[in-house]
């Protein structure tokens, strides 16, 4: 893999001349009206994430603690097994990459290195993909010689995890290749870019690699070898990434998306392709309305925390606090309300069962100080008959 860094000022926007737009509000509807009127383009790509969703399907309990310490912990619930077309077009075509952000009908979507991380969980800070260091040049030879094949594809790699009893250097390094192919970067043909291998030492720690700032920067410059009406043109830059970014950062009408769970976990190819045919059959691509993206609580111990807080190199903002803060509250809000309906229910239906009467105490043994006196905090005098006529 070519490793791509923002550093020329002038070739940064040299991508985007034919694919601004065109004025203002009308003029941006009427261009989505009009696609409506015709065939919905569909945008040619290698950049499938179905590998990593069927590669990350097969891991063990130990691989997946392995995952876990190279800081890429949140895409063990990776869901997207692909994306379609006609949205990837334009969000492709709508990406400006001298904003760094995708245009909507009511303004943009922006892309910084902190969003990357919010959406991925990916590490952001640390080590610098191209810095001068420990660096090992016959790793990607030797990753060859494992395979047999001088090119090699995310489906070769998912069959090779398949084979793994343990999860030692070579898991890792498969799995790093895996997540870059198929999310980041890959060659025209769909096969790995291996440029980038020398960084994976032996002695390299992978979690500590600035991760956000290899992405930004490929989507920074992803759309440099894209020719948008050219049929023949493959798009093989961070793809999945930008269709994520776009659908958890903004709403459509008469799609409501129940938000329990990070977008790369709540979102797959069904999901995608009604939010496709429901924005083209509204009118078209981008009569969206903005959101904030999704932030929830991860069930991670203290040492896990404060190894994700090391990692970023700086505290966070006001700014960012405040958004997972009520990401945080929306969350526990919604997961409550669920929690009293199916309460109810249960009530209604196993009033003697004590199963289910069990869970109920346990429920108010964990947040009864929030929902009652603590004097009058007894869960074992809890029955659900009580909780019953007490919701009610």
């Amino acid at each position: 893999m070519e490793v791509k860094q923002v550093t020329d000022s002038a070739k940064a926007g040299s991508c985007n001349n034919k694919n601004k737009k065109s004025g203002g509000k009308g003029k941006f509807q009427k261009a989505n009206v009009s696609n409506s009127r015709k065939e919905m383009p569909s945008l040619r790509t290698r950049s499938s994430p179905k590998a990593l969703w069927e590669g990350i399907k097969v891991l063990s309990d130990d691989q997946r603690k392995a995952v876990k310490s190279m800081g890429f912990g949140r895409l063990l619930s990776f869901n997207v097994n692909g994306v379609p077309g006609g949205l990837a077009f334009y969000v492709v075509d709508k990406l400006d990459t001298k904003t760094m952000s995708i245009e909507i009908e009511s303004g943009s979507v922006s892309i910084t290195k902190e969003r990357i991380h919010q959406l991925l969980g990916v590490p952001n800070g640390g080590d610098d993909f191209v810095a001068e260091g420990v660096v090992n040049a016959t790793v990607s030879k030797m990753w060859r010689r494992v395979y047999g094949i001088s090119e090699i594809s995310p489906a070769n790699i998912v069959n090779r995890l398949r084979t793994y009893t343990v999860a030692d250097w070579l898991f890792r390094i498969d799995f790093v290749m895996l997540f870059i192919t198929t999310m980041i970067d890959c060659q025209k043909n769909g096969k790995c870019k291996t440029s980038i291998m020398p960084v994976f030492t032996e002695s390299r720690d992978i979690s500590k690699l600035d991760w956000c700032s290899l992405i930004y920067s490929n989507i920074h410059e992803c759309k440099d070898n894209w020719v948008k009406d050219d049929p023949d043109s493959y798009f093989t830059g961070p793809l999945t990434i930008l269709m994520l970014m776009y659908v958890d950062a903004t709403t459509c009408n008469d799609m409501q998306v129940d938000r329990r769970d990070y977008a790369l976990a709540e979102w797959n190819m069904s999901k995608l392709r009604e939010r496709q045919n429901i924005e083209f059959k509204n009118g078209g691509f981008g009569v969206v309305k903005k959101q904030d993206l999704f932030v929830a609580g991860e069930d991670i111990d203290e040492g896990e925390f404060v190894a994700e807080v090391n990692m970023t190199e700086q505290s966070p903002s006001k700014q960012e606090l405040v958004s997972k803060l009520k990401g945080l509250i929306s969350s526990i809000e919604k997961e409550k309300n669920e929690f009293e309906k199916m309460k109810l229910i249960a009530a209604g239906k196993y009033s003697d069962d004590q199963e289910l009467m069990c869970l109920v105490k346990e429920y108010y043994r964990m947040v009864g100080m929030m929902l009652l006196p603590v004097s009058s905090l007894d869960p074992d005098r809890l029955g659900l008959e009580w909780v019953a006529s007490r919701a009610l």
